[in-house]
């Protein structure tokens, strides 16, 4: 393609975008199965250059994460504790996405001494005064 660089005696470097190229371009957005996190991937050259080929890259859409450098990014990820964390938080709990690959997986979990755990929601903690106390004879009733 034309360039709109040239050199004085060195090789020019010419701008070249390989995302532009519709073969490398369409392996990022036609290789997903329908509904996964995979779908919707996008190409990016970073150095679109004649001076770095073979550098151009698949990207997760986000907010999932994901590059893959010639090809399309198998499994995007995506933490939904970023989006969810304060809804536990604000809970006293911690947010666990176990799963990055699966959605609506998250949940929220009781920091000691609570024990307890719900998906995608604040969970009912309970707590042991027994052994909190460090009894040896205590009975909850």
């Amino acid at each position: 393609p034309p360039s709109n660089h040239s050199a004085t005696a060195k090789v020019a470097v010419c701008d070249h975008d390989e995302c532009k190229e519709t073969s490398k371009a369409r392996k990022c957005t036609e290789s997903c199965a329908t509904g996964t996190l995979d779908c919707g991937q996008t190409c990016y050259d970073p150095n679109p250059t004649t001076a770095s080929m073979d550098d151009w890259k698949c990207l997760c859409p986000p907010p999932s994460t994901g590059a893959q450098v010639g090809g399309p990014v198998m499994h995007c990820e995506h933490d939904e504790c970023t989006e969810h964390n304060a809804t536990c938080t604000a809970a006293g709990q911690t947010c666990v996405d176990k799963n990055l690959q699966t959605l609506n997986d998250w949940e929220c979990v009781c920091v000691a001494p609570g024990s307890g755990s719900a998906t995608a929601r604040p969970a009912r903690c309970l707590l042991d005064e027994c052994q909190v106390q460090g009894c040896a004879t205590c009975a909850n009733t």
